[in-house]
């Protein structure tokens, strides 16, 4: 017959077990977790200024979102194409350094038979899976991880028929007679695609032509049709554009259709 003190030896020594069985399972995992919060605070202000040197963007303009946990992954928007990192550790939540993602238009390229400036993002309700389309071509990406690297993965077959995804409203179209710049007319694209809601938010109408001129400094001045300057309008979407520069060595300009 099992006594009670036997019963709560047996306990006590199944209780330790489990208790280093979950420790030795923690250690084999990947997992970083900050948990100092002045780390991770340097931790997010390195990321935006890594991404600020990789898009040429203002640090200002930039927000960061996490959309993997495990290893932390994160994506970072404001006047370019969403730029994604992961933060590699050597120790746990220590010795961490940030690595860049090949975006989703450089890695959907291929799939899709289409130049990475001419594909287009649409964010879903899952925050590590999109859809891209380009070149009359679809696809929905998800973010995965493997330990060694993270990237965007097709999660399905290539849709055609020049459709859109659903919930892909527009985009941004550029006027060919108008475009000069091959670099400055994909960046200022992206930055105008990422802002495409906020910039339809300001007309009563369902497509508005910008014109983009930018001096050899990279500075970018934002102007809409005659009959609409000076408008409302016009203050309105320069709030929402904020600042836009582009790496140029010389002036240009181009027209861009946001519909």
């Amino acid at each position: 017959m099992i006594t009670k003190d036997l019963a709560w030896r047996v306990a006590m020594i199944a209780l330790a077990a489990l208790t280093v069985t979950a420790a030795l399972g923690c250690g084999r995992r990947h997992t970083v977790v900050v948990r100092d919060a002045g780390r991770g605070q340097r931790y997010q202000e390195s990321l935006i200024r890594l991404a600020a040197r990789d898009t040429g963007c203002h640090p200002g303009q930039l927000t960061p979102m996490q959309i993997g946990q495990e290893p932390g992954v994160y994506t970072v928007t404001g006047c370019t194409v969403p730029m994604e990192y992961w933060l590699h550790c050597v120790r746990r939540g220590r010795n961490c350094q940030w690595r860049r993602i090949p975006t989703l238009n450089e890695q959907a390229a291929p799939l899709l038979g289409c130049a990475p400036q001419m594909i287009q993002q649409q964010f879903t309700q899952a925050p590590n899976v999109r859809l891209a389309a380009g070149c009359g071509r679809q696809g929905t990406f998800q973010m995965g991880c493997n330990g060694a690297a993270c990237g965007w993965g097709m999660t399905g077959a290539v849709g055609g028929g020049g459709a859109p995804p659903p919930g892909y409203g527009g985009g941004v179209a550029v006027e060919p007679t108008a475009a000069q710049g091959g670099q400055e007319t994909a960046a200022l694209s992206a930055q105008l695609q990422q802002q495409r809601e906020a910039i339809l938010s300001c007309v009563d109408q369902p497509m508005v032509n910008l014109t983009l001129r930018w001096t050899a400094q990279g500075i970018v001045q934002v102007a809409l049709p005659p009959e609409m300057a000076g408008s409302a309008a016009e203050g309105c979407i320069q709030a929402a554009l904020g600042t836009l520069r582009v790496a140029a060595s010389q002036p240009g300009q181009l027209s861009i259709v946001v519909h």
